[in-house]
């Protein structure tokens, strides 16, 4: 049993909650971005995976080879989910790889993808 469970706390968001409030070193802000943005990876590579495709290691070819495939499938994909903005490459690489906490306008660009 967890130290989560042990104090009552089943429900997962309530588990990230308290972690921001034990750990304030990590913002609520960097905490939801990195929510965000790992979901959205698992996404992309459940999809890949569905497609019976490769998994590169990086993520911003996985999203091209996914938007392809759904392409390909006849989704209609507009141009800005088929060129992300650089700027969500930059916060992206930043919360991920750098433990950056982003700003609330940068976790707005996040949440709107």
């Amino acid at each position: 049993m967890s130290v989560y469970e042990k104090a009552g706390i089943r429900i997962g968001i309530q588990r990230i909650t308290r972690f921001v409030s034990e750990f304030p070193e990590f913002s609520e802000n960097q905490t939801t971005s990195v929510c965000f943005l790992s979901a959205l990876e698992i996404f992309v590579k459940k999809g890949l995976k569905e497609f019976g495709e490769k998994i590169e290691k990086e993520f911003k070819m996985n999203w091209r080879n996914l938007l392809s495939k759904l392409e390909e499938q006849g989704a209609n994909i507009g141009p800005l989910q088929r060129a992300l903005p650089e700027v969500f490459w930059k916060i992206r690489h930043k919360v991920i790889h750098k433990g950056y906490s982003s700003k609330h306008d940068e976790l707005r660009i996040i949440e709107d993808l």
